[in-house]
């Protein structure tokens, strides 16, 4: 019967409406009862094998849902509460490890149920477990978690975690530890989210404060003589997804809090919780003290494990527990009892019709020295006409064979790769200038001069009608050039009447394009390097040494595709390519001819069907050449109209596409 002060309540029935557990310093647990009026007084018993707290609440009714009124838990002692309902009361059943000794107290409505520990008072450990910390040691693991490792002299101590915010503290109770290890270690250079740990003396314990920030997901737990704070960097997302992506756990949560408790205990708690079928051998002996929370059940499991040597083997929904020795010396067992077995086994003659793969291909994989299908007495052939195999073996590897061969001997899916090589010339010209002519004739003395823009022009004018002398006493005088934009002929012939003058103005402009579309196609096998190119061979002639025979050779310039698809599991194509445009010059050298190359090797992944620019090349050349006459060209505005400019510009583009597509139309296997 529990005994403690008096509680009324009224005449109108009371209900049981919230729970609440919670984790108190100390490893102890607290039960927090909410009714909507006040509560009556409890009455109370215990139960051993299993161990059970029982509570019973007269007229009071249960208004919890069924998940709420069944809960399993591991805090402290407690590892599971049920509520049941009858026709005058309602009973808390509290399963717990051992009986404990408890408090109950009163706030209002609430009722609040501590559960005390399983071990030994603080002051008793303190007393009688004198310990020392040795060492700290912080450094960064591979993931980026911090690990923060506290090593001591004994492997039971009484240690309490706590955490506030961005801060925890870990208290180790009756410990003593050197003074140099008294102070602030500032570990920002680690890059992990523990920013500084801090030590300190309070009293009789060690308190260890870390500081850390952002978010992140920790864990607190004991190996032996080690006490280990890891904190971890939490990725976008939730915790699940964190556990999936980066620490390959993936079980249900669980926290963890018990001080020097049997191992059996705890891996029986883990069992209830998981609903898995526990086989833990004789041999797992000893405590553990250990504080995990909120983490996956299976990296718990495997923490404890490692803790006391222990290893696990998973069969369906049966776990088998025990020492590594002794489960290694078992699976050895079994191996050698398996192995004698096959030895004994009659052998069996089978034909494998290989459809889609080379048959001697799959021999190779078969009788691959790292993964053997064949036992020792087994044989296998190849009849390469029908492609099949001829397998002499036991039925069980036989079974073994034909699973393997139905998963490879599939059609390999093709890839079609479409390249599109785009080679654009655009060439632009601009003349400006002025050409002017004139021509003139002059008498001296017996000869007549002719003066003009050109030789013709001259002798026509001195050999014109009105001149008085024969051509033999002509003189004749060309000032022009042929090349120039910009010309100016004088014939002084006569000046009142026979002088001409021309003036032009010449304006061009010329613009033209012209583009070159080449376009390999070809078609593969998942995998498979395949290439084409089309071309001519250009011959050339080499001498060695003066009077020898001369020697020719070829060199082909060709348009060639390489190509190996890859097929990724999403469907995408990475592709490794190498494209190759060879064509002959125009001119020559020393008489042979040149190659214009172009060429690019690269490696890329694309979507089924799209098409992508691998590359690009531009070229531009400009040219500006001006022509003008000597002197006159030089006169202030008037010079204008003696020059001439020619400007010249040149673009050069290449680009390629590819484009690959799945081939879909295959048959199925």
């Amino acid at each position: 019967m529990l005994n403690f002060s008096s509680m009324t309540h009224g005449d109108s029935p009371v209900s049981l409406i919230g729970i609440e557990t919670r984790s108190m310093p100390g490893n102890k647990a607290q039960i927090l009862l909410e009714f909507n009026g006040p509560p009556p007084n409890p009455t109370g018993f215990s139960m051993e094998n299993p161990s059970k707290m029982i509570f019973d609440f007269p007229d009071v009714q249960n208004n919890l849902s069924k998940q709420i009124a069944t809960q399993k838990l591991v805090l402290g002692v407690v590892t599971g509460v049920n509520f049941i309902q009858s026709a005058s009361k309602t009973r808390l059943i509290v399963s717990v490890l051992s009986i404990v000794p408890y408090s109950i107290d009163q706030d209002r409505n609430k009722i609040i149920l501590t559960l005390d520990n399983d071990f030994a008072s603080p002051n008793q450990g303190a007393l009688n477990n004198e310990y020392t910390i040795s060492s700290l040691d912080f450094h960064r693991g591979e993931q980026g978690e911090g690990r923060l490792i506290i090593d001591f002299s004994k492997e039971t101590v009484p240690v309490d975690f706590s955490e506030d915010d961005n801060e925890m503290r870990v208290e180790f109770r009756g410990a003593t530890i050197p003074e140099k290890l008294l102070r602030r270690f500032d570990v920002t250079d680690f890059g992990t989210n523990i920013q500084k740990v801090n030590v300190e003396r309070v009293d009789d314990n060690i308190v260890i404060h870390i500081i850390a920030t952002g978010e992140y997901e920790k864990v607190a737990y004991q190996l032996d003589k080690q006490y280990i704070v890891q904190v971890r960097p939490m990725a976008a997302g939730s915790l699940e997804q964190l556990s999936l992506q980066k620490f390959k756990f993936t079980g249900e949560r669980i926290s963890l809090n018990f001080q020097d408790i049997k191992i059996r205990s705890v891996l029986q708690l883990i069992a209830d919780f998981t609903n898995l079928n526990l086989v833990i051998s004789d041999s797992v002996q000893g405590n553990v003290t250990l504080r995990l929370e909120n983490i996956p059940w299976d990296e718990a499991l495997a923490f404890i494990l490692q803790s006391k040597g222990l290893a696990q083997r998973t069969s369906g929904n049966i776990i088998l527990i025990g020492p590594s020795e002794e489960i290694n010396a078992r699976e050895q067992l079994a191996l050698a009892s398996q192995q004698q077995v096959q030895a004994l086994a009659p052998l069996e003659s089978e034909f494998i019709q290989i459809n889609y793969a080379k048959a001697a291909d799959m021999v190779s994989m078969i009788k691959d020295k790292s993964n053997n299908l064949l036992s020792e007495r087994g044989q296998i052939s190849v009849d390469t006409r029908t492609n099949t195999l001829l397998v002499k073996d036991t039925a069980e590897n036989i079974i073994s064979i034909k699973q393997l061969i139905e998963r490879l001997d599939i059609p390999v899916r093709q890839v079609m790769i479409e390249a599109q090589i785009v080679e654009t010339t655009t060439s632009y010209t601009d003349a400006f200038g002025v050409q002017m002519g004139g021509a003139a004739t002059s008498q001296l003395g017996k000869y007549t001069l002719g003066i003009a823009p050109t030789m013709q022009t001259a002798r026509q004018f001195a050999d014109s009608p009105t001149s008085k002398n024969t051509t033999a006493n002509n003189l004749f005088f060309d000032f022009s050039d042929s090349a120039a934009k910009g010309l100016l002929g004088l014939a002084l012939a006569k000046l009142p009447g026979g002088t001409l003058i021309d003036l032009e103005l010449q304006a061009s402009e010329l613009e033209s394009k012209t583009k070159t579309i080449a376009r390999p196609k070809l078609v593969t096998q998942d995998g498979q390097t395949a290439s084409i190119e089309t071309g001519q061979e250009i011959p050339y002639t080499t001498t060695a040494q003066a009077g020898s025979t001369p020697t020719t050779t070829f060199k082909t310039a060709v348009l060639k595709l390489e190509v190996t698809p890859q097929i990724t599991p999403n469907n995408k194509i990475s592709m490794d390519l190498t494209v190759n445009d060879d064509a002959p010059t125009t001119t020559t050298f020393d008489g042979q001819v040149g190659i214009n190359t172009t060429s690019m090797t690269t490696k890329i992944l694309v979507d089924d069907g799209e098409t992508i620019v691998l590359g690009g090349i531009f070229k531009v050349n400009t040219g500006n050449t001006v022509q003008s006459i000597p002197y006159l060209s030089k006169i202030p505005i008037l010079g204008g109209i003696f020059r001439a400019s020619d400007t010249t510009v040149s673009r050069d583009e290449i680009l390629i596409f590819v484009t690959p597509r799945i081939i879909k139309n295959i048959a199925s296997h």
